[in-house]
């Protein structure tokens, strides 16, 4: 009777662990060098379909030298259904990473495209990049 409680044990502590691994990350990251932006856009796709929780999202560039005052960047986000909204933003020159948008929440929760098309590109520009970080409410 004992082996069959230390088994059961080790199978509790084996699916924990188990469960454990399958938690989507709190944070994604994607890069998209400048050669790989087909005409310019870079486009990322962010799964925002948790409706239970926040999302803070910043960008960040590869660049030797942005314009002293920022690179403009026009951003176009699609949402699972027709829901669309644009506007243009402007990267600071003396920030790494930018935060765009904190405790973001979707009007439709699901598969969100983010579409950035920096504009007056600097020479020694080598991409853009996106980082999105989930928070529980």
């Amino acid at each position: 009777m004992r082996g069959r409680t230390v088994l059961r044990a080790v199978c509790a502590a084996a699916a924990c662990l188990l469960l454990a691994c399958c938690v989507k990350p709190a944070s994604y990251e994607e890069f998209i060098r400048a050669d790989e932006a087909t005409g310019g856009l870079y486009s990322f796709t962010l799964d925002m379909a948790d409706s239970l929780c926040t999302y803070d999202i910043s960008f960040y560039t590869a660049d030797d030298e942005l314009q002293a005052e920022g690179l403009p960047v026009y951003v176009v986000w699609t949402g699972p259904g027709s829901e669309s909204f644009e506007e243009m933003v402007y990267m600071k020159p003396d920030e790494t990473i930018q935060p765009y948008r904190t405790g973001l929440v979707m009007s439709v929760p699901g598969e969100w495209k983010l579409d950035l098309r920096p504009m007056e590109v600097p020479e020694g520009f080598r991409g853009i990049g996106v980082i999105c970080k989930r928070k529980e409410l």
